[in-house]
């Protein structure tokens, strides 16, 4: 590898975190054995109420774009509550010990290696993320346990700031807090509208990680890059900010 890139401050790197960082289909499976457990039912059928529920909460979100993120938040807890035949309550206590019972398995395998490299560069990087179900607190326990939180200089959830993606007023938030113009900002997630249309309405440079699918390739005239694996971030960064 090349040596440290100079003047590496005058871009920053954002990432999304649930199916970027974390793999959701893991935490899923955690409040599923964690659910069927407390209500003794088989964990298949418990995985599909959550499916469900998740599929409902999304869809809450895309048709009312003012809902804001605390009440997304409520709302999304009483789709899965009613989606398993429970109490609020019982969601809540079933999440935290979901929480607590997973480790480093929860990271997809390029995320460390690929934060090392970038870190090794002198690369800063911050997170933009959205809630649903569980509030930001939970996810910032998880990045804690799994040694990941150090590589971040500023997180960024719609739950504290009020705006969630794809509304360009939280990466705007993350420039302000960055202390970067947004077209200085290289973000990457997994969705194309919340991640990488979001990024590309507030100026920024939106990468979409599609893992496994289609081919590494970087569209300088749409500001926008396709990657396989987030060790290739190191490649559309020089490309883009050196």
């Amino acid at each position: 590898m090349k040596g440290p890139i100079e003047n590496s401050s005058k871009c920053v790197i954002g990432f999304d975190v649930w199916g970027t960082l974390f793999d959701l289909n893991k935490i899923f499976d955690a409040i599923s054995i964690e659910a069927s457990k407390r209500l003794r039912v088989e964990t298949r059928k418990v995985q599909e109420g959550i499916l469900k529920a998740y599929e409902d909460a999304k869809k809450l979100r895309r048709l009312n774009p003012n809902i804001t993120p605390q009440e997304l938040l409520v709302k999304s807890r009483v789709l899965m509550a009613r989606a398993l035949g429970v109490e609020v309550e019982v969601v809540d206590d079933v999440l935290k010990s979901a929480f607590r019972s997973v480790g480093d398995e929860v990271l997809f395998n390029d995320v460390k290696p690929a934060l090392s490299i970038l870190s090794s560069q002198r690369i800063r990087m911050g997170i933009i993320g959205n809630v649903l179900f569980w509030p930001s607190e939970y996810t910032k326990l998880l990045l804690e346990s799994t040694g990941i939180i150090e590589y971040f200089e500023t997180l960024v959830f719609s739950d504290i700031t009020g705006s969630t993606k794809p509304d360009r007023g939280i990466f705007l938030v993350f420039a302000e807090k960055m202390g970067v113009e947004p077209s200085r900002i290289i973000y990457v997630g997994d969705n194309v509208i919340e991640d990488v249309g979001g990024a590309l309405s507030a100026g920024a440079i939106g990468v979409l990680i599609s893992r496994g699918v289609g081919e590494y390739k970087i569209i300088p005239e749409l500001n926008v890059a396709v990657i396989r694996d987030l060790k290739e971030l190191i490649h559309v960064y020089r490309f883009f900010c050196s």
